[in-house]
């Protein structure tokens, strides 16, 4: 297990769990957090937040390359909310 930290947030405790590497893996508060999961790279690549999971991919240099979300509800329907793509600039 990793070790715990606090960090306050509008005044709003907030409990943060890593693991080794200090990869977080979990928030607990009001706005808890869960469902870190990590490329082999140690880049974030998803977590979950009020039910709705945000995924998260990268090209081979580490850059995020884009940004989805979707929700679960309560009976178990999986719907996607968004979709957001980062396209480089390669002329700078």
């Amino acid at each position: 297990m990793g070790r715990p930290a606090w960090l306050s947030r509008a005044s709003i405790p907030v409990r943060l769990r890593a693991a080794a590497a200090d990869r977080l893996i979990a928030t607990l508060g009001a706005n808890a957090t869960s469902g870190f999961t990590y490329d082999t790279h140690g880049n974030t690549t998803g977590y979950t937040n009020a039910g709705i999971t945000t995924h998260l991919a990268y090209d081979g240099a580490d850059r995020n390359l884009q940004l989805s979300t979707t929700t679960t509800t309560t009976g178990g329907t999986t719907g996607q909310n968004a979709t957001i793509s980062y396209t480089r600039d390669t002329t700078l």
